[in-house]
């Protein structure tokens, strides 16, 4: 295996030896587990990419495990993996069973309806909404009070980030955060001076839920982070609009996967949707508040910090479930069928939008993270340390674009 690796289904498997002696790994959906009457967790065969939905394995016995997993979608990747992983090296033929109650496709809505409910009900939400990961909106929102609020320059703030990220992927963290690099850069009245002012306190519910509450250039928004999966993005999407019928604007970030084979589009470059397919190919077109924002596709925009440039591209999303998307064969499939890029959370949220408040405004950006058609998918990209060192060693980031657009705009 060692000479042939899949680098995404290896971040997915438990290492060795473990992965080739496994008879049996009992899969289990859970929105607090994350322990297993004090056995051993194993690391994964590829730990590159550490993040926060990432399967958590237990040994269960002789040649058996126990595989913890936040909803049905990460459950299906995970038994996809074993199958693809045991059919190709055909060095072990385990069984892979998610726990009969999980095949339902409402389990994650019940699973989670008291966590969802506990974080709108006992916490304010304001008017404007973004969905997306905490930590990276956090560590953005300092870099623009470092810039503006310390008057740091480009280049000194540039290592600083460039560093945060890269001790990020060399140690295996999920956050940037980091005090001791903070330090490196910045002496200790400036750190205080970023703490007084942002204020940022996430509050968490249960493993993967989380809430927080900003303000920026006056305007009060509320941050959900960003789930893996339209079933918990759905749910949470219904939750809120069904208990704050004062939300008038959603903002939707994350990662995709893009088509295109435009030689000028690149990974870490932006698409704008303006339609999302499920694999069922239910379809929900949308309009893009960013639409008359960005007003060519194929174009070069500078962000409002002046701080970030990039290609923006529009389309139609497949929102994938049960799919592994970043294969080849799929990809050219999906392309055949009018789809421009795929991501696993976009169809999720504008159901239980189209369902609940199909006037709030939408404002979704998404950036690149594997071009499969260009032979770029997720094992050559963010699930490839190489790959990853080059990328993070670029202050031009995607995903802090899409930021300064989305901040600026809700």
């Amino acid at each position: 295996m060692q000479n042939n690796k899949s680098l995404y289904l290896e971040s997915l498997l438990p290492k060795e030896p473990h992965l080739s002696k496994t008879k049996r790994v009992n899969v289990i959906i859970s929105p607090t587990k994350d322990d297993h009457e004090g056995n051993f967790r194993l690391d994964y065969e590829n730990p590159v990419n550490a993040h926060l939905f990432k399967p958590i394995y237990f040994e269960d016995g002789a040649n058996s495990l126990v595989c913890y997993c936040a909803t049905i979608t990460v459950a299906q990747h995970v038994k996809m993996a074993w199958e693809i992983y045991s059919g190709i090296y055909k060095l072990c033929c385990a069984s892979v069973e998610i726990i009969e109650k999980a095949s339902n496709g409402l389990l994650t809505e019940k699973v989670y309806y008291e966590h969802i409910k506990n974080m709108f009900v006992n916490h304010l939400i304001h008017k404007n909404i973004i969905i997306g990961r905490i930590d990276s909106i956090n560590a953005f929102l300092k870099m623009l009070f470092i810039k503006e609020g310390l008057k740091v320059g480009q280049l000194k703030l540039e290592r600083l980030f460039i560093e945060l990220e890269l001790h990020r992927l060399n140690n295996h963290l999920i956050t940037v955060h980091n005090a001791n690099i903070f330090e490196k850069h910045l002496d200790k009245i400036s750190i205080e001076k970023i703490d007084t002012a942002l204020l940022l306190s996430t509050t968490w519910v249960g493993k993967y839920l989380a809430i927080e509450n900003i303000e920026f250039k006056g305007k009060k928004i509320t941050i959900i982070n960003l789930p893996w999966g339209q079933d918990l993005a759905y749910s949470i999407t219904k939750q809120l609009l069904q208990k704050n019928n004062h939300v008038k604007k959603i903002a939707v970030v994350g990662g995709i996967g893009s088509l295109s084979e435009d030689k000028n589009i690149a990974i870490d470059d932006i698409f704008m949707a303006n339609s999302t397919r499920d694999e069922k190919n239910n379809q929900i077109d949308f309009k893009n508040e960013f639409g008359t924002v960005f007003k060519k596709n194929n174009k070069e925009y500078i962000s409002p910090s002046e701080m970030f440039i990039k290609n923006v591209i529009s389309g139609r999303l497949l929102c994938v479930d049960s799919s592994l998307g970043h294969q080849k064969d799929f990809s050219r499939s999906a392309k055949k069928s009018g789809i421009d890029a795929f991501d696993m959370e976009s169809y999720g949220v504008m159901k239980a939008v189209k369902e609940t408040k199909s006037k709030v405004k939408i404002y979704m950006l998404h950036y690149i993270m594997d071009l499969p058609l260009k032979g770029l998918g997720l094992s050559a990209t963010y699930y490839n340390k190489e790959f990853l060192n080059t990328l993070l060693s670029s202050f031009n980031r995607g995903k802090y674009f899409c930021f300064d657009y989305i901040l600026e705009h809700i």
